[in-house]
C-alpha cells in the first residue's frame, strides 16, 4: 500500500514512511488480539511477522523489487569529473580522494575543488554531489521481461521504403543503418532469440523547486532514452522510457564537462553494440537471448544539443550556427542550399580529436573558435554520426515555438496581424505611380528632403534599391541579428536622407 501510493500518487517519503509505521502498528495490534497472550508460539508469530518490516519506503521498494539497478559516482560540484562506480547502498569512499584531481589538458592545473562535506548530523564525511546512473543492461532485463513489450518489438515491421512517412521509423537513417556486421541492422531473423533496438537520447534540464519566478532557482538534468522499435503511442509512456541518469544541480555542466556524465551511458551502449548484452531470459525466451543496441537520433533543445554533440554555441566559433553545414553568419543571406558545403563526419571527428588532445587550454580554444567543434563522449560511437543523428525535438521546434522564431524574427518572414498605414491605402494606378516618381526624382536632385517625405515610403525605398543605397544604421556588434533586421523597421527618413547624401556626394544621376 505504502509503495502503490509512492509510487503512483506521489506519496512522498516522509508520509510513505509514516503510513508504513501506521500499518505497522495496526499489524502488531492485530496479532495480539487474534493470539492469546499464553500461546507458546506468539512471541516467534510476532518476531517472524515484523522483524523485516521495513521502516522506509525505499527499503519497501527494494523487498517488492521495484526499485531499478542503479551505481552512485560522486561528482565534482565543479567540473562533473565522477569517481565510482560504487553500490548504490555503498558508504565507503575510501578509494575516492578528497579534492578533484581532473586536469582539463596534461598542462592544466587540477580542478581541486572539495568532494566531501560533513553530515551534519553524524559529523563523517558525505559526497558534495552524487551522480546515479541505472545500467542499460540492467534495464533491458527488466523491460524484456514483459510479455506486452516482447509481443510489441516482435511484431514491429523492419522499415521500408514509402511514399508516405508517418514517423522518423519511417525515414531513410534508419532504413539504411547497418549493424556492427555491416548488414542493415533492423532486419534480423524473427526465429532467433534476438533483439535490435534503436533508441533516441534525450537530455534537458529543470528546475526541481517549480518554474516559479520568484522560486528558487536550480538546474537538474535528466539523461534518458526512448526505443523506437515499439509502436509510436509507446513511445513516450514512463515505463518505457530508460533513465540512464540524473544529472545533480544547482547548475548545467558547462561546455565539455557534459561529458563526464555521459561517460557511464556511452561504456554501456559500446558494450550494446557489439558483441551486444547476453540476458539469460526474457518473455519469450526462457533460454536467453541476444540484445544489440544502437543509439541514432540525439533530441534535444538547441542549446543541450550543441553541448551535447559538442557543436559550438550561437555567436561563437566565427559565426558558425549550423550543425549540418559550414555556413556562417556573414553568408546567412545566402539562400541558395546546392552552395551550402556540409559537415562530415570525418572532418568532424579528425577535428574533435585534435581538441581532445590538445595538450594546452589555448590550443582548444583556438581549435574551437577556429572550427566551432570539440570533443564529445557520443563520437566514441563509431556509428554516430553528429551531422546527420541531431536533431531539434517536437516540444521545442513547434510547441516553445523555435520554428515560428526561425521563420518571423531570422528569417524575416512575418506578417503583420494588423493592417499598416500604408497597407490600407489604395495602390495608384501606373500614371500616378510614374508622377510620384518623377517628385522624388527632383526632390532628391534638389536635396528637398521635405518633399520626399511628402511622399510614400514604397517610392522612397524602391528608389534607393535601384541605386544600391542603403540607410545609415548602428552596427550590431552580432552578426546574425545584424544581417536579419527587419527592413520594415528602417524609417523612410532613413531612405531620404541616404539619397540626398548620396546624390549630393557623388554627383551621380539618379537610376529609376
Amino acid at each position: 500500500m505504502a509503495s502503490t501510493l509512492h509510487v503512483f500518487s506521489g506519496l512522498s517519503r516522509e508520509y510513505s514512511n509514516f503510513l508504513l509505521a501506521c500499518l505497522q502498528t495496526l499489524v502488531r495490534s492485530v496479532v495480539d488480539m487474534i493470539l492469546p497472550a499464553n500461546h507458546p508460539t506468539l512471541a516467534e508469530t510476532k518476531t517472524a511477522l515484523l522483524s523485516d518490516w521495513p521502516i522506509d519506503v525505499h527499503t519497501a521498494l527494494k523487498l517488492l523489487h521495484i526499485n531499478p539497478e542503479l551505481h552512485q559516482y560522486v561528482c565534482c560540484p565543479t567540473c562533473f569529473m565522477l569517481y565510482g562506480p560504487l553500490p548504490e547502498e555503498s558508504k565507503d569512499y575510501h578509494n575516492v580522494p578528497n579534492v578533484c584531481n581532473h586536469r582539463a589538458t596534461p598542462t592544466s592545473a587540477p580542478c581541486s575543488s572539495q568532494l566531501f562535506r560533513e553530515d551534519r548530523e553524524g559529523g563523517v564525511p558525505v559526497p558534495s554531489r552524487r551522480f546515479w546512473h541505472q545500467p542499460l543492461q540492467s534495464w533491458l532485463a527488466r523491460f524484456l521481461s514483459r510479455p506486452d513489450i516482447v509481443k510489441s518489438l516482435r511484431a514491429s515491421v523492419a522499415p521500408s521504403p514509402e511514399e508516405t512517412l508517418f514517423d522518423i521509423w519511417d525515414g531513410c537513417v534508419f532504413r539504411e543503418f547497418k549493424g556492427p556486421d555491416d548488414k542493415l541492422f533492423l532486419t534480423s531473423d524473427p526465429l532467433k532469440p534476438e533483439f535490435r533496438l534503436v533508441f533516441s537520447l534525450f537530455i534537458d534540464w529543470f528546475n526541481p523547486y517549480g518554474m516559479k519566478q520568484s522560486g528558487k532557482h536550480a538546474s537538474c538534468g535528466a539523461i534518458y532514452m526512448v526505443c523506437h522499435n515499439l509502436p509510436v503511442h509507446l513511445h513516450y509512456q514512463v515505463e518505457n522510457v530508460y533513465i540512464a541518469g540524473i544529472i545533480p544541480g544547482p547548475r548545467e555542466p558547462s561546455s565539455y564537462h557534459l561529458n563526464h556524465v555521459l561517460r557511464p551511458l556511452v561504456d554501456d551502449l559500446l558494450r550494446a553494440w557489439s558483441p551486444g548484452f547476453q540476458l539469460t531470459r526474457s518473455a519469450i525466451h526462457p533460454f536467453g537471448c541476444l540484445v544489440l543496441c544502437a543509439l541514432i537520433p540525439l533530441v534535444c533543445d538547441l542549446l543541450a544539443a550543441r553541448k551535447s554533440a559538442g557543436f559550438a554555441g550561437l555567436g561563437q566559433a566565427e559565426g558558425k550556427f549550423c550543425s549540418f553545414c559550414l555556413q556562417t553568419a556573414e553568408g546567412f543571406s545566402n539562400t541558395d542550399p546546392s552552395s551550402w558545403r556540409r559537415r562530415t563526419r570525418q572532418e568532424h571527428l579528425a577535428i574533435a580529436k585534435s581538441w581532445r588532445d590538445a595538450q594546452t587550454e589555448a590550443i582548444r580554444a583556438q581549435i574551437y573558435q577556429k572550427f566551432g567543434v570539440r570533443w564529445s563522449e557520443l563520437l566514441r560511437l563509431s556509428y554516430w554520426d553528429p551531422t546527420r543523428f541531431t536533431v531539434i525535438d517536437t516540444m521545442h521546434n513547434l510547441f516553445a515555438g523555435n520554428l515560428q522564431h526561425h521563420c518571423r524574427n531570422i528569417l524575416g518572414m512575418s506578417a503583420e496581424t494588423k493592417p499598416t498605414a500604408e497597407a490600407s491605402v489604395q495602390p495608384h494606378s501606373p500614371t500616378e505611380q510614374q508622377r510620384e516618381l518623377d517628385i522624388a526624382i527632383n526632390a532628391v536632385r534638389i536635396g528637398s528632403r521635405t518633399g520626399l517625405m511628402r511622399l510614400r515610403r514604397g517610392y522612397i525605398v524602391s528608389l534607393a534599391r535601384a541605386n544600391n543605397v542603403s540607410p545609415k544604421s548602428k552596427v550590431d556588434s552580432n552578426p546574425l541579428t545584424r544581417l536579419t533586421q527587419n527592413d520594415q523597421a528602417v524609417g523612410k527618413g532613413a531612405y531620404a536622407d541616404a539619397l540626398i547624401d548620396w546624390v549630393s556626394s557623388n554627383a551621380r544621376y539618379l537610376a529609376v
